[in-house]
């Protein structure tokens, strides 16, 4: 009540705060909060009502106050920077609460509130904020559905902030308790994507203070995930579409999907979510340029979870198992269908998409990922997110596994916990009595430990049968029950003799109640005058209580009866009450506390009546009679079958399958070509791998001709030259791909006509006009992309003449043949959206690459000043070049030849050509090379060389990372990546023995090709030297990069890396210092580094950054030196021996390791450490640190069994378990330790390195490994067997016993063996030790 008082009064802020007369025009209830506009504190009405009057309560007849005395009232509020410490320490505490994916940054708000107010009121107001904003781009950035919140206070006494609290998140005013509110707008939009946050604010401690500060923490949580005990059925769920990367704002993919969707749980406990798409029409000028544009869906994929996404989205060809393509039927279910350009055409309409992971668990994850494709936007792809508002869900149907079952009556909660506890077994999901059991146990008199309610005397356990998802129960009375020395006896009996009991079924209807058995009374009661009472009753066609509904099954004309033989009767409802109004009731069944006894076979049509359905939305479109007459037969016969009420199941399942095989056998047949035998759809060339169009695009006419000869399908494209950097060059070959996929085999196509045209040489010759090749029919009426590689002579001059690629095709948008056309003539609008071409008599008209439909504009004027530039560019060039003209040359023929150019980029490259014209020096091969990567005398030297320690990286005297200037060094006392130009390198020099130690490598590094076998083109401008510094546990990596010198068309190509990315789940720059090293941090030595680079003259060839591989040779590296740390002197002397030796990863070979260790003196095993650490079988944990007592993981342990015997790492460098990545140190040991039978996998495809090794796992890998070692062991141990040997696995004790006896292992210091137990760092030395010295 108190709650809805408050929102009452909540309400009337509003009228204070829209200009009533009442209230002075300076003053108002609405409080801004600073740095928020979307957010405000609105005093409570009461408050505001007493500070106005000057009153200090309500009733005050005269104001005892001034007006607004602001002595009395000072309220005020901000939003908090990212950067305060407390609001640092609350996010970096509940990251995990957060929700985020790849596309999804994490979103967190803080607001502090500083209140006072005296004028006897026990409330401040509330914070409310608003989320709407001036379109969806400017709403509140986080989710209504995932909003989280959490409360804290100042404490004046310890000046500090007390912990912040959660909140609990109400719905509605309708809930109520402690908490804040997130009332959404249903109204306005039908996903109530406009929201209030509504906080109620009170004094802290009303008697002894009015004047609180308060911070409000807010962030985006994950949203609820579906409840894992929904009933079987089918449930209509709201759906909100969400942008994947933006949080508050919704996708313009909400309109092309059906607001409700259909969740269906099966009796298996799986769940599909059943969507329908819808086609979207858009006219906003903002998204297409002023012409309404209607998309349909023409593809679609999804992701298992959120985590399967984030894997695709940061590494996609690495993880393209993780995409899964929904365009088959065991996805795809019904199709809509449309006429488009004269044709009806069949797009997808609904989907049903299991909500699992890979391994086929449930996913109960309530937001899913997907990622589009529609007509209208080309080949630009879109991802979305989709939230299933499960909250607000209704079930529509119910699927319930027929049989028949043991079932508990509902038991209300919490107050008869006890009697719950006492009947359910929740671990088994069993009922804990047979009916028998539980009648012997009320004869004893022990019905109290039984939660037995003498009021209704019902036995609990009912019998259910359920079929065709109709609940019969069959209900029992206590025949007899004993109550200290006497017997009662219950049961029902009627009202009225003369008419039945009734009862209200699931359809609403009344229906009888079955009588089952009734007996005589045995217990005289001179005031009963019923002769018999009924205790087995049967009820069919009940409803299902759901929620708080049905939990009570009203019985009309009956009457409980309990009789007692000392005089005393219970009857509800009594003779004096009115047996409508007081009517009996009986506890409905409890359909989560089910036990099935009997499995009921039932006929199930419900598949295949959905199928029909589905297969009757398809429309004949182009393909031929035949065909479509075909599936019109299949549909009939799957009618008849499903019309028969005779047919058994195998028959229905029958009927089902064949319906889907021929609606697959019909969406794959042949299509007609109505007019002509040609067919013409628009294509392009793509880049192999990157969401762009390939530089050769430019020399493809974008239009293919599709024939059908002997049965077969083929494509004929059309080829032209292409200017680039002042030549003319040529697509020389063409290969498709097998099985579409980059590494499968090559097949070269058809060139079927040649054509005379200049070459790079400016010399005539033929060329390869026209390529045939065999394609796939579907592409006739079907987007899609052809995987091929292509041949072009100029790029040869680049050093990389073949190239991977992708013929994009738009075959939804395929019309009659029209003929090649003038090859002269610019390349046709975009394929997705071939009907709209561009407008030359508008060449004003702004382009947008990524407006749909709208990609390719004619631009006459700007492209016509641009080939003037490029004229006057190639007369200055004959004259001699610069770099800047070739660079500025090159970009200007690539935005040229691109037919999707913008505007903007256009008349960029046209002022950067003139530009470069007027400053062109003359030719690059006069320029001094003494400048930038050129001068090898500089920074790193020649690149055959080492960095030497002259060249200041060897130099023990200067700080980590300094690049040779110790103003810039790191001290001692400054972390990882500060570089503070105020520092010095004085703590350095005093303390150069103390603290953590810095290990330096040189490390062998090339740059591989991205994508496919072999070194990329910046193999051959790395120094093939890296440096690696390793400090606390955290690696440093440098690498340098000499220019690029390429020869081309005559002049020479000298290209400088201007950017450095790295990979490792997030994108970041490198940083970059003198001599063009490049530097960045990662925590360990990886093997394979993910990089992308742009180099000045490429970027301006290819318009983007270029994706490679930096791979890093461990096992060929060196140490170089030591740095820092109590053994620096030491490191010193034995650098030169240090610089011969190769390191292996994670192995420091030292005899005097173990003498810096300060956890293991005294320790029981420290002889064996000490050995082991000296054979190099061990590493400590740090310089100072072994950690003897930390358990070693299952990937440690056989690392140190491979150094036992010397593995040789080389040979065993592919990784067969998915959760071993093969940049890790552990990686060729586990293949090795796999290969020869010492251990094998947990299942899955996985090892699980990490996990902790056991000491009876441990056993059975000795066992094992002393086989393969070849170790011939005496028999040291003893036969005596363990204490706790029968907790050992049978699978383990044979190993465990074989350790025994030969002394490698001898258990705890109490005869236990502990075999659940870790194995310790310690207790692998003492092994290892054991074996080497038996």
């Amino acid at each position: 009540m108190k709650k809805s008082i408050n929102f009452i009064l909540f309400l009337l802020v509003f009228l204070f705060a829209s200009g009533s007369n009442v209230l002075a025009a300076e003053h108002s209830a609405i409080i801004p909060i600073t740095g928020d506009n979307r957010a405000h504190f609105e005093i409570h009405p009461e408050v505001y009502k007493r500070w106005a009057q000057g009153k200090d309560v309500s009733t005050d007849e005269t104001a005892t106050h001034p007006l607004f005395d602001e002595n009395r009232l000072k309220m005020s509020g901000k939003k908090i920077s990212d950067n305060d410490q407390n609001f640092k320490e609350f996010r970096e505490k509940h990251k995990d609460e957060a929700a985020v994916n790849k596309e999804d940054d994490p979103q967190w708000n803080a607001y502090e509130l500083d209140l006072k107010h005296d004028v006897g009121c026990d409330y401040y107001g509330n914070f409310v904020i608003n989320s709407s904003g001036i379109d969806d781009g400017s709403m509140y950035n986080i989710w209504p559905e995932q909003v989280e919140l959490y409360l804290s206070s100042f404490d004046d006494s310890t000046n500090s902030w007390s912990e912040p609290k959660k909140l609990d998140k109400k719905r509605s005013y309708d809930e109520q308790g402690e908490g804040f509110y997130v009332i959404q707008d249903y109204k306005s939009s039908h996903d109530g994507r406009k929201y209030l946050i509504n906080l109620s604010l009170q004094p802290v401690d009303y008697y002894s203070s009015t004047h609180d500060k308060f911070r409000i923490y807010i962030f985006q949580g994950w949203p609820k995930p579906i409840p894992k005990d929904l009933l079987p059925g089918t449930y209509n769920i709201p759906l909100s579409i969400r942008y994947s990367n933006s949080p508050g704002k919704y996708s313009m993919a909400d309109g092309a999907v059906e607001d409700n969707g259909e969740l269906i749980v099966g009796q298996d406990g799986s769940i599909k979510l059943r969507i329908k798409f819808k086609p979207l029409t858009l006219s906003d000028p903002a998204y297409t340029g002023g012409q309404a544009i209607t998309g349909h869906l023409m593809k679609l994929w999804t992701y298992n979870s959120v985590d399967d996404f984030d894997q695709y989205m940061k590494a996609p060809t690495v993880f393209t198992a993780k995409e899964i393509a929904l365009d088959n039927p065991q996805y795809l279910k019904k199709y809509f269908s449309e006429n488009v350009g004269g044709i009806e055409l069949s797009f997808p309409e609904i989907y049903e998409i299991p909500l699992k992971y890979e391994d086929g668990s449930t996913n109960y994850e309530s937001q899913k990922l997907f990622k589009v494709k529609v007509d209208a936007m080309g080949n630009s792809l879109q991802n979305f997110n989709l939230l299933m508002r499960w909250e607000d869900m209704k079930l529509e149907k119910l699927n319930l596994p027929s049989g028949k079952y043991k079932v508990l009556k509902i038991i209300s909660l919490p107050a008869n916990q006890a009697m719950l506890d006492a009947l359910w077994d929740k671990e088994n999901n069993k009922i804990k009595y047979t009916r028998e059991q539980y009648n012997d146990e009320l004869i004893q008199g022990n019905y109290n430990k039984l939660g037995f309610n003498p009021g209704e005397g019902i036995i609990p356990i009912y019998d259910l049968e359920i079929r065709k998802n109709k609940a019969d129960i069959t209900v029992y009375w206590a025949e007899q029950y004993k109550k200290g020395t006497k017997l009662r006896e219950t049961g029902i009996v009627k009202i009225d003799d003369s008419k039945p009991i009734q009862y209200k079924s699931s359809d609403g209807s009344i229906k009888d109640v079955e009588v089952l058995d009734s007996k005589d009374f045995t217990v005289t009661n001179k005031k009963n005058t019923y002769k018999n009472r009924i205790t087995k009753i049967k009820l069919k066609d009940v409803p299902l209580s759901i929620g708080d509904e049905d939990e009570k099954i009203g019985l009309i004309n009956a009457r409980f009866i309990s009789v007692e033989d000392n005089g005393r009767m219970t009857l509800a409802p009594k003779k004096t009450e009115d047996p409508v109004e007081r009517m009996f009731k009986i506890p409905n069944y409890d359909i989560g506390k089910k036990v099935l006894e009997e499995k009921i076979e039932e006929i199930n049509k419900d598949n295949l009546n959905q199928a029909i359905e589905d297969a009757k939305s398809i429309k004949k479109g182009r393909h031929s009679e035949e065909d479509f007459k075909k599936l019109s037969k299949a549909i009939e016969v799957a009618e008849n079958v499903a019309k028969n009420e005779e047919q058994d199941q195998s028959k229905i399942n029958e009927a089902l399958k064949n319906l889907n095989k021929a609606v697959e056998e019909f969406t794959n047949s042949k299509i007609e070509n109505q007019n002509k035998e040609e067919l013409e759809v628009p294509v392009m060339l793509w880049h192999g791998y990157q969401n762009n169009a390939s530089m050769g695009n430019g020399a493809l006419v974008q239009k293919a001709k599709i024939t059908e000869e002997n049965g077969k399908t083929y494509m004929t494209i059309k080829l032209k030259g292409l200017d680039f950097m002042g030549m003319r060059g040529h697509l020389l070959q063409f290969w498709t791909y097998k099985e579409n996929d980059f590494k499968s085999e090559k097949i070269e196509s058809t060139i079927i006509e040649n054509k005379r045209d200049k070459g790079l040489g400016n010399e005539e010759k033929e060329f390869p006009s026209l390529f045939k090749f065999e394609i796939d029919p579907k592409f006739k009426t079907q987007d899609g992309e052809i995987y091929c590689r292509v041949s072009v002579d100029a790029m040869a001059k680049l050093g990389g003449a073949e190239q991977n690629a992708k013929l994009k095709i738009t075959g939804s948008k395929a019309k009659e043949w029209t003929g090649w056309g003038d090859d002269n003539q610019s390349n046709p609008s975009n394929p997705s959206n071939p009907s709209n071409p561009s407008n030359p008599s508008n060449p004003s008209n702004p382009s947008n690459p990524s407006t749909p439909g709208y990609s390719f504009q004619n631009l006459a004027i700007e492209r016509s000043a641009l080939g003037s530039a490029m004229a006057s560019a190639s007369a200055s060039m004959s004259k001699g070049a610069d770099s800047n003209l070739v660079a500025a040359m090159a970009r200007a023929g690539a935005i040229a030849n691109n037919p999707y150019a913008s505007r903007e980029e256009i008349l960029s490259a046209t002022q950067a050509l003139n530009n470069a014209v007027i400053n062109n020096k003359g030719s690059m091969n006069k320029q001094n090379n003494n400048s930038s990567w050129g001068n090898n005398n500089q920074a790193w030297g020649n690149n055959n060389q080492g960095w030497g320690n002259s060249s200041g990286w060897g130099n023990n005297n200067s700080s980590w990372g300094s690049y040779g200037n110790n103003n810039r060094g790191w001290n001692n006392n400054s972390s990882w990546g500060v570089y503070n130009n105020n520092q010095n390198n004085q703590n350095n020099q005093s303390n150069k023995n103390n603290g953590p130690v810095t290990i330096q490598y040189e490390v062998p590094v090339e740059v591989l090709h991205a994508y496919q076998d072999g070194y990329s083109m910046a193999n051959g401008a790395i120094n093939h030297i890296a440096r690696v510094e390793e400090r606390n546990g955290q690696f440093r990596y440098s690498v340098q990069f000499n220019p690029l010198e390429r020869e081309f068309n005559g002049q020479k190509l000298v290209g400088n890396l201007t950017h450095l990315f790295i990979h490792d789940g997030n994108k970041y720059l490198a940083e970059q210092s003198s001599g063009n090293v490049w530097s960045w941090v990662m925590n360990g030595k990886y093997d394979k580094v993910n990089v992308s680079v742009k180099v000045d003259v490429m970027d301006q060839i290819a318009v983007n950054e270029q994706r490679a591989i930096l791979s890093f040779n461990w096992n060929n590296a060196r140490e170089v030196g030591r740095v820092g740390g109590n053994n620096n002197n030491q490191n010193q002397q034995n650098q030169n021996q240090q610089n011969q030796q190769k390191q292996a990863p994670q192995v420091v070979q030292n005899n005097n390791a173990s003498n810096n260790f300060t956890d293991i003196s005294g320790h029981w095993a420290k002889t064996a450490i000490d050995y082991v650490v000296s054979k190099g079988y061990f590493a400590g944990l740090s310089n100072t640190e072994f950690g003897p007592n930390k358990s070693i993981t299952r990937g440690q342990f056989v690392s140190v069994l491979g150094r036992m015997l010397n593995v040789n790492v080389n040979d065993y460098k592919d990784q067969n378990f998915k959760d071993v990545k093969s940049g890790m140190y552990y990686s060729p040991y586990i293949t090795w330790a796999n290969k020869v039978g010492i251990v094998s996998g947990v299942g899955q495809g996985n090892f699980a390195p990490d996990k902790e090794l056991t000491r009876e796992e441990m056993a059975v890998m000795m066992t094992k490994f002393l086989k393969v070692s070849g170790k011939n062991l005496n028999a040291k141990g003893n036969t005596n067997s363990f204490k706790d040997e029968e907790k050992i696995q049978g699978w383990a004790k044979d190993s465990v016993k074989e350790m025994a006896r030969l002394g490698v292992v001898s258990g705890m210091g109490d005869g236990s063996f502990a075999p659940k137990s870790q194995f310790t760092r310690a207790q692998v030395a003492q092994v290892l030790y054991n074996i080497d010295h038996n």
